[in-house]
């Protein structure tokens, strides 16, 4: 009767799916991270662009109520930049960055702890940039450190960092701390935020399951996400107000008679036991159609476990 009752005290309950975080210190995995963007002008590819990158998962310390992870990576920002072979070089030494940041206990994402230390190394680059730029004597310092500005302002910020490496993180992290029931469809309500500031667009997710394996602690989820199509065309309004506002009585009559649709169709592939994911796929599609053309790009992401070798 005593080995009969532990049996029953041991089941696991199979209807439900919960991520939580079992790690330890030192645990350490390597994901490829790969990004595409293709662009369709009336159904004829017009661009097609694409790089990816390895990133390290690290746990560097463990608390009852907090995880500190090192994310590190080697920026591929400055690959395609055209600045002069000596510049790349140069940028060769701070081509890798360690992010550090908390989660909670159950694996979700906390915040960034070292943007500042990341922030001094990008200044750091900066300097160096352009004292070489200058070095031969055949530009000015002044028109130099002009051209820099943005780029400077945006990778030495709080904002401009944690866009560096938050659109990776957010998905790695997406479901830990929660649970589902994997028989159910979850819908529920959901704001983007936009580059444009301001109120965030509504928009309407699904998440379900397409495969469980309590046994292997796997398993594989879909999320979709539709952007509400009258924000969005709200959205598209403030973007021609603010670039061409001679232009937004005759933009108005033309509203009704266009589709501006943003979509995603994203896939999971988790561990949710231990807690990290084997391949997530991140797909985003813009779809703009107006009497003159019709235009669609799909971003994607995909972030896949590596092999040990």
């Amino acid at each position: 009767m005593f080995f009969v009752s532990t049996n029953l005290f041991a089941q696991v309950d199979t209807t439900k799916v919960a991520f939580v975080s079992y790690w330890s210190i030192g645990d350490s995995l390597s994901y490829k991270i790969t990004k595409t963007k293709q662009t369709w002008k009336d159904g004829q590819m017009t661009k097609d662009q694409s790089g990816s990158y390895v990133a390290i998962f690290k746990v560097i310390e463990s608390t009852d109520s907090s995880y500190t992870i090192s994310w590190t990576f080697e920026s591929d920002f400055f690959k395609n930049s055209g600045f002069p072979q000596g510049v790349s070089d140069l940028l060769a030494k701070y081509s890798i960055t360690e992010i550090k940041y908390k989660t909670s206990e159950f694996g979700d994402f906390l915040e960034i702890i070292n943007w500042q230390d990341v922030s001094q190394k990008m200044v750091r680059m900066f300097d160096d940039m352009t004292n070489l730029l200058i070095s031969d004597g055949s530009a000015d310092r002044a028109v130099v450190e002009q051209t820099l500005k943005p780029m400077r302002q945006t990778l030495t910020s709080q904002q401009g960092i944690e866009q560096m490496v938050m659109g990776e993180l957010m998905y790695f992290h997406f479901p830990m701390g929660a649970q589902f029931d994997k028989a159910d469809t979850l819908v529920y309500d959901d704001e983007i935020p936009t580059l444009l500031g301001g109120k965030p667009v509504k928009a309407i997710g699904q998440i379900y399951f397409e495969e469980v394996d309590f046994e292997e602690g796997y398993c594989r989820f879909k999320q979709k996400l539709s952007l509400d199509p009258g924000e969005t065309k709200d959205l598209l309004m403030r973007f021609v107000k603010q670039l061409a506002p001679e232009e937004q009585e005759d933009f108005d009559e033309q509203l009704n008679n266009m589709v501006f649709e943003i979509n995603d169709n994203n896939t999971f592939e988790y561990f949710f036991d231990p807690g990290f994911p084997l391949r997530i796929e991140i797909e985003r599609e813009f779809v703009f159609e107006s009497e003159r053309e019709k235009q669609k790009t799909i971003e994607r992401t995909v972030i896949e476990l590596m092999e040990e070798d």
